[in-house]
């Protein structure tokens, strides 16, 4: 079902990320327990909100194509629990992007309806917590590292832009952070990096969310080879390079990596 959430406050983490703070209208939120928890934010084609009763899966086997609401996944940074405030950091970016231009765009009280929250990923105090990540996927990994218990451990790889958009990094836990700077280039030397670690003599629970080719084709198969898999190996595409989103989500349904990946996952099940 459709949750409706009124933005609050805007505030920027970063010179190209934005967290809008959010008013929710159900107690769903509070209950979610992953840290990788998300949204489908709904956008109609007329700028309409729908029945709060609404199931979005049956909404959009329902409508024709020139009706069907534009949909993108975010994860939820954080939740204040005693108050029902949720919170989206989102991405900004130059040119076309559908939700990053609402969200820097939207004013107080606008509304958005929302599907979800989804999420299954939970740091794991008795392995080594590794988060691999590029802008996209930071909410998520600070959220998970956060979550970690004093004695804990993590280590964390993330790209970003330079120096001036990184992130605290807060932890109960002893958390190794490793930075990769694009510095006006598409990559950075995350991947050597990541495939450079001394791995550790303990289980390593994975978590390496980002763009589609760097997590799914150049490290997901390093990950493997170490014996990760299971609930110990979360690896997600969340973009593609040289996609819009619409053509990215499109592809993502024949993508032979994913459906690699999946046929690995059913497997092992």
């Amino acid at each position: 079902m459709l949750s409706t959430l009124t933005l609050l406050s805007r505030e920027y983490v970063s010179p190209n990320m934005v967290r809008l703070n959010f008013q929710a209208d159900s107690p769903v939120f509070a209950d979610a327990a992953s840290t990788d928890s998300y949204i489908k934010l709904v956008f109609p084609a007329d700028d309409t909100l729908f029945p709060e009763d609404t199931n979005l899966r049956e909404l959009r086997a329902s409508l024709p194509d020139s009706e069907q609401p534009r949909v993108r996944t975010y994860t939820i940074r954080k939740v204040d629990k005693s108050h029902n405030i949720v919170s989206v950091d989102f991405v900004t970016h130059d040119g076309e992007s559908l939700a990053a231009n609402w969200a820097v765009s939207a004013e107080e009280g606008d509304r958005i309806q929302v599907a979800g929250p989804g999420g299954v990923y939970v740091p794991d105090a008795e392995a080594h917590n590794l988060f691999v990540v590029d802008d996209a996927g930071l909410p998520a990994a600070l959220a998970g590292i956060e979550a970690i218990p004093e004695g804990g451990r993590a280590t964390l790889f993330a790209e970003v832009e330079s120096p001036e958009h990184t992130q605290p990094v807060e932890s109960r836990g002893q958390v190794e952070v490793v930075w990769s700077y694009r510095n006006g280039s598409e990559t950075s030397d995350l991947v050597d990096n990541v495939l450079a670690w001394e791995w550790p003599d303990i289980r390593v629970r994975v978590f390496a969310h980002g763009e589609r080719t760097t997590m799914m084709q150049d490290l997901r198969p390093h990950f493997r080879s170490h014996g990760v898999g299971g609930k110990d190996l979360s690896v997600s595409g969340y973009w593609r390079r040289g996609f819009d989103e619409d053509a990215f989500q499109v592809g993502k349904r024949t993508d032979p990596l994913v459906a690699a990946a999946n046929a690995e996952v059913a497997q092992e099940k």
